[in-house]
């Protein structure tokens, strides 16, 4: 997994996207864009009113011409958090569930929170 930095300070000609919400919670959303090295699974960092908000991208599919431009699905997906249980460092804070809706909160302890679908 790797995050890719497209906030502000960091677009430009080649490296820019145009964001689309999918649904009223904004917890699913596409996005088309230019840039290379997305894969799925990696991380966008995109610019929300100036702070930048981190989504899962679940898929990204690379046009032909121009090769550098993509479409992808994305996840809303928080940064990572410590465990409130035991304090343990978060290895893997959000699964991903029966039509992309994030059910539950799980941290490398075991540990678990169930989330507002």
């Amino acid at each position: 997994m790797t995050t890719h930095d497209y906030s502000a300070g960091h677009r430009g000609w080649g490296h820019d996207y145009v964001f689309r919400p999918s649904d009223d919670t904004g917890q699913e959303a596409t996005a088309q864009g230019w840039g290379r090295g997305i894969e799925d699974g990696d991380f966008l960092l995109l610019d929300n009113g100036g702070q930048p908000t981190r989504y899962y991208v679940e898929s990204i599919n690379y046009y032909r011409d121009p090769p550098d431009m993509w479409s992808a699905k994305l996840l809303f997906a928080p940064r990572p958090s410590n465990c409130p249980d035991c304090g343990e460092p978060d290895w893997e804070m959000y699964r991903v569930a029966e039509r992309n809706f994030i059910l539950r909160k799980t941290w490398k302890c075991g540990h678990f929170r169930e989330a507002a679908a």
